[in-house]
């Protein structure tokens, strides 16, 4: 398996913005993920990147480094988001793999914190991720925070 960060590789781009999109978004939000990926893959801001796991040319996961995700505490960066690993390579130890580079790459960019918002228990405690309390969305339903220390 390879990770790569999607600039590294444009063209990915379009098949990329097509996975991402299929698994987070709808044709409501479509653009939101496009225009958000065809300029991380041209800003010389550190964020925001996405990056895609290959197996053998295949794209099998994903995830993002974001500088803000859609979740009320906007005073905190970076944000881990956005992971999928397609279900037949689940179980495999792919998520955690994508974790430890998502703190590579983060620490890389000089921060020394991640977030990520969740409704997930459990998976993301099991990688070193603690509790960091209730956060909301702007519809006001309400999710998890969850930050490591790197």
């Amino acid at each position: 398996m390879e990770i790569i960060e999607l600039s590294t590789r444009p063209e990915l781009l379009v098949q990329a913005m097509d996975r991402f999109a299929n698994q987070w978004g709808n044709m409501d939000n479509r653009m939101f993920y496009e225009d958000c990926m065809r300029a991380s893959c041209v800003t010389t801001e550190s964020l925001p990147r996405f990056y895609i796991a290959l197996d053998g040319g295949a794209m099998i996961a994903n995830y993002a480094l974001l500088r803000v995700d859609l979740v009320s505490r906007q005073d905190l960066t970076p944000w881990f988001g956005c992971l999928y690993v397609d279900e037949d390579r689940r179980g495999a130890g792919i998520g955690g793999a994508l974790l430890v580079h998502a703190e590579e790459e983060t620490r890389r960019k000089g921060f020394t914190a991640l977030h990520l918002a969740t409704d997930h228990v459990g998976y993301y405690e099991r990688h070193g991720f603690e509790d960091g309390g209730a956060c909301y969305y702007v519809t006001g339903d309400e999710t998890r925070l969850y930050q490591k220390t790197l």
